[in-house]
């Protein structure tokens, strides 16, 4: 099942920038689990600066509004505001993946429709942190690099979108991480929204057809097209990735005929 289904429901949050939901139409997850603590020492408070700081190879800058919610604009300065955004399920953070700024805002990726928007946002409406982690899929290669601090650390293989509904090409970020009510269902464990959306689907399952990399109760289906559009991986793995990265990690799903 995919894209992400917008029906998920927070629950309380458990870590610093993470927040865990329901799946579906089913009750909140409650509690917290030794799972739910990605990037623990991943992410390190980037120093205050009126520009964002040279950057380590393997390493990008992510930023977290402070209040929940911020105003995007069309530009680094003036400019028209362009949107209110808040987090993608209540209570939960809203983060940016940071393309630069020099000035009172900084350049971001938007979470939104049409895939790979961006807009400004003001300094002090944020707080910038850093990650060391990466993750690229290659879909005609059917896998997904795990990259840290620019070293690939494993290489695991994924199921993508079918023909009619490809998995788009592009660089996104983590937004949320979800925790659905059975682990052993269509989501596996755990799921990652992610700041893509399906070329094809306006609409599934209720939500506005946003992408995710998530688990999978038919392990079959990898290295294969299997999805509406969604990244699947083997529920191990998720797992493995819902204790490692933080939400802001960048996102690349290179092109199915290049592999670029």
């Amino acid at each position: 099942m995919s894209p992400v289904a917008r029906t998920f429901r927070s629950s309380a949050p458990l870590v610093a920038a993470v927040v865990l939901a329901a799946c579906a139409v089913g009750p909140s997850a409650g509690g917290s689990s030794p799972a739910a603590r990605p990037g623990r020492s991943s992410i390190s408070t980037a120093p205050p600066a009126n520009r964002p700081a040279t950057l380590a190879p393997g390493t990008s800058l992510v930023a977290r509004a402070v209040n929940g919610s911020a105003d995007v604009y069309s530009a680094a300065s003036g400019g028209r505001r362009t949107a209110h955004l808040t987090g993608p399920t209540p209570g939960a953070p809203l983060v940016f993946q940071v393309i630069d700024g020099q000035t009172d805002r900084i350049r971001v990726r938007l979470p939104v429709r049409p895939d790979g928007s961006t807009g400004w946002v003001d300094r002090a409406a944020v707080r910038t942190f850093t990650t060391t982690w990466q993750l690229v899929v290659d879909p005609g290669a059917h896998v997904l690099q795990v990259r840290h601090a620019g070293r690939v650390t494993e290489t695991d293989p994924v199921g993508i979108g079918q023909g009619v509904s490809p998995t788009p090409a592009g660089r996104y970020y983590v937004t949320e991480l979800l925790r659905p009510p059975d682990p052993t269902g269509s989501y596996g464990p755990y799921a990652f929204g992610l700041s893509a959306y399906s070329p094809t689907l306006t609409q599934f399952a209720g939500g506005p057809g946003q992408i995710g990399l998530h688990g999978t109760d038919d392990p079959a289906g990898l290295g294969h097209d299997v999805s509406h559009g969604c990244i699947r991986v083997a529920n191990a793995v998720i797992t493995r990735l819902a204790q490692e990265l933080p939400l802001g990690t960048p996102v690349e799903i290179r092109s199915v005929r290049t592999g670029r």
